[in-house]
Order: C-alpha cells, then sequence, then structure tokens
C-alpha cells in the first residue's frame, strides 16, 4: 500500500524534477542529497523479512531529512517571531 500511495512513492520523483522545490521540501539540494544517500545507504540498508519488505535507504534519508528540516522550520519560526517555542505548538481556540 505504501509504495502505491504513500507520500515517498508519489512527490519524490516530482521533488527531483525542480530543484527549488526539492530544497524547499528537504533543505538541500539534490547532488547533496544523492551524496549523503550514497555515502549512508550501505550502512542503514535492512532486510526484507517474510512479513514484510524493509524501507529501502533513500526513503529512510528522505523522511528523516523532512523530519530535520519540519523540525527546523518550527524552530527558526519560534526564532523570528521571538515567541517561545511552547506558544507555537499550541493550537489557537
Amino acid at each position: 500500500m505504501r509504495q502505491k500511495v504513500g507520500t515517498f512513492y508519489t512527490l519524490f520523483e516530482q521533488l527531483r524534477n525542480d530543484d527549488t522545490k526539492f530544497f524547499n521540501y528537504f533543505r538541500m539540494s539534490i547532488t547533496s542529497f544523492d551524496e549523503l544517500h550514497e555515502r549512508l545507504k550501505d550502512s542503514i540498508q535492512r532486510k526484507n523479512t517474510k512479513m514484510r519488505n524493509c524501507i529501502q535507504p533513500i526513503e529512510m534519508l528522505a523522511i528523516t531529512l523532512r523530519y530535520i528540516s519540519s523540525k527546523w522550520m518550527y524552530f527558526h519560526r519560534s526564532s523570528l517571531f521571538l515567541q517561545s517555542r511552547d506558544l507555537n505548538s499550541k493550537s489557537n481556540s
């Protein structure tokens, strides 16, 4: 299911076709992403089991970078507007 409708499988190739969108999404250039993937892929590769297929290194890297970039954007917004991080995390009711 993930390989048909998951964000990585539906969005990643589209982002790779646009340098600016890719950078805005991952906070990293395509070249840097590819270089980092090349360096890490052998050490983060997992094995498939009878129960499930493992998440591939390129998807692991994409998930991790997106998580880090979203945390960076959250922190940056707090700093930019001189707000506490707690204030940014609370929804306005």
